[in-house]
Formats: structure tokens, sequence, C-alpha cells
């Protein structure tokens, strides 16, 4: 009987979940690439507004979608209400229309499926509390996306952080810079600004690899891009972060550089030094009179961590299998959402905040 019943919940879970995704832009796109591949999971809706349909249909068709349905915003009440649904992944942007993203979370734990959401699920921290109370109410998993936490390389300096192998931690730095190409005028507008759309990877990144929150925290910034300053927006920013145990965290991004996807991370610790420098695009060398010549590095944030998302994805899937417990802890989210206001409050007034 015992046996019986531990065999009859392992097939409940090994069985194929279906999952809608909401919002089929530039990340959409890459979920939905991982999650055709899952041997777990089956895509059944599909969510966007009709402009977008052309290129869900296409995608569709690539991936040989049978079952799947193409809906429009308006009709996610009618995907929330089938009850062959088990969750959702919602990708669409903050201010998003017909529904912010917020409300299409609560919506979708009202009706008890699980969610996953891209950052940020708000930009007003008590909403967010409010959504992670829903999950809990509900008795579902709200997981956010913090895709960095799932490469490999931050991953095993996170391990090496906790095993010890630095002792004391005295300084981290996080450099994040891009490629301006994506950017638009309509996307800084319904941003939250450079450090809720961008930044909020490297807040969450250094209070997760620390294991502490700050007390206090300063920002800088300035745009020399007229279509920055017209957003009330900056385009190069400086966080600096101190923590209770001395700790001091530096962060700098970017949104414009010439050379590509820059991603360089740094912890220094009393006995040593991790640091992750940026990857080329391939293995090939050019050594000569002149030195060794590299590869370029990449381009865009989508191949660097394409497999970072891969297994943020297999992560949730694992979560909802009730396989693993989500890592991406409500408490975290909600203070980097509180974070992500204080930083970008020194940034406005120029001045020191003071972190509760």
């Amino acid at each position: 009987m015992v046996i019986w019943s531990h065999l009859s919940c392992n097939l409940k879970a090994m069985e194929r979940k279906n999952i809608g995704i909401i919002g089929i832009g530039r990340i959409g796109e890459v979920h939905l690439c991982h999650l055709v591949q899952s041997a777990q999971v089956n895509v059944t809706y599909l969510v966007d507004i009709e402009p977008v349909h052309g290129k869900i249909r296409n995608l569709v068709k690539q991936y040989g979608l049978q079952n799947v349905k193409v809906i429009n915003t308006e009709e996610v009440t009618h995907m929330l209400s089938d009850k062959l649904l088990d969750a959702v992944l919602i990708c669409s942007p903050v201010f998003g229309k017909p529904h912010k993203k917020s409300e299409l979370v609560k919506f979708a734990l009202q009706a008890g499926k699980h969610v996953f959401c891209e950052k940020p699920v708000d930009l007003d921290p008590s909403v967010v509390e409010e959504c992670y109370k829903l999950a809990e109410d509900h008795r579902k998993t709200l997981q956010c996306g913090f895709d960095k936490r799932f490469d490999i390389s931050i991953r095993k300096m996170y391990d090496k952080i906790k095993a010890g192998d630095l002792g004391e931690l005295r300084m981290i730095k996080l450099v994040a810079r891009e490629l301006p190409a994506w950017i638009n005028a309509d996307y800084l507008k319904s941003s939250g600004g450079i450090v809720v759309d961008s930044a909020i990877h490297e807040l969450d990144l250094i209070c997760w690899l620390s294991g502490e929150r700050p007390e206090s925290a300063v920002c800088f910034g300035h745009a020399k891009n007229p279509m920055f300053k017209e957003c009330n927006d900056v385009e190069c920013a400086m966080i600096m972060l101190k923590f209770p145990s001395g700790l001091v965290g530096y962060i700098e991004n970017v949104r414009g550089v010439p050379y590509g996807y820059d991603q360089r991370f740094e912890v220094l610790g009393e006995k040593g030094m991790l640091c992750i420098e940026n990857p080329s695009t391939t293995h090939l060398q050019l050594w000569n009179e002149d030195g060794r010549l590299l590869d370029t590095i990449e381009q865009n944030g989508l191949p660097r961590y394409y497999e970072a998302y891969r297994m943020e994805k297999q992560h949730f899937i694992d979560v909802i299998n009730g396989q693993a417990s989500c890592e991406v802890l409500p408490d975290e989210v909600i203070f980097n959402s509180k974070l992500t206001q204080y930083c970008t409050k020194s940034l406005r007034t120029g001045t020191i905040v003071n972190i509760p």
C-alpha cells in the first residue's frame, strides 16, 4: 500500500505540466525555446497582443506546436479558467495593456496556477508583497526571474563563498555593460529606470552572494544620450552599498558600450579573490608579433546566459513537480524591490540613503 502510494506520487510528478506563456517578446521567445525542449511540460497557450500573432504563428510552426492556443491578452481570463493548465510564465511589460504584470500575477494565482514572473513583478514593493502573500494563501509557487543565479560560473562562485574558501568577505564588484541597440524611448518610459530595469540583477546577486543586506546605498549616474535625458533616465550608473559586516559592494551598470555584452564579477575576501571574466564567442586565438588576440565577447545577454535561462526554467518545473523548493525566496524578492527604490532615490537626490 505504501509502495503503491509512493509510486503513484512519482507518476503524478512525472506527468507533463501544461504551461501558458504571456508575452512573446524578446525574453518570452527564449523561455518558449527552452520549454518546447523539455519532456516535462506541454506549452498549451501563447498570449500576446494581436500585432504579434503573426510572429507567434511562425514560432508555433517552427516548434511543431500542434495543440497550442494563440490568444489575445484580453482573453487571459479564458486561459486561466482552463482546469488543465498548471502554470503560467509572465513575460509582459510592467505596464502592459490591458493588464499590468502584477495584475496578471494575481489573476493567475487566484485561478490556482503556479507562476514564473520575469523581474520586476511590480515597481511598488507593497504590490510585490501582496503577490507573494497571495501565492502563500493559495499554496502556489511564485518564482521571480533572476536568471543569473543559475549561471554555472556564478553558482560555483556562490558555492565557494559559502564553503568559506575566501574567508571573511571584503568587497564585491559587479560590472554589467551592454550594447544600446535594442533600447528605445517607449521601452525606457515604461521600464522604471536603470536601477529597476537593469541593475536589479546585480543588486540581487550582491545580496545573494554575500548573505547580507546593505545598511546604506548611494547611486550616481548620468545621461549623455538625449533619448535617456528626455525619458528622465540615465545610461550609466554606479551604486555603492555598505553592509553591516563592513563589506563594501560596488555595481557599475552601463546601457551603451560599443564592444559587446560586458559582464565581470569579482569577490574579494581575506583569503583570496574569485573572479568571472567575459567568455569569448569561440575558443579561437591569434598569436603573432602583436601578442595574443581573442575572439569577440558575446554581443547580448541571451547567448551569454542561455544555459542559465534553461536551468532557471528547469528549477521552476522541479518546484511545481514537488521535487525542489524554490530557491528564489519571497523575502529576497520583496527586499530587492525595496532596495531598487532606495537606490533610485539616491540617484534622484544625490544623497546617501540609509536602509531600514
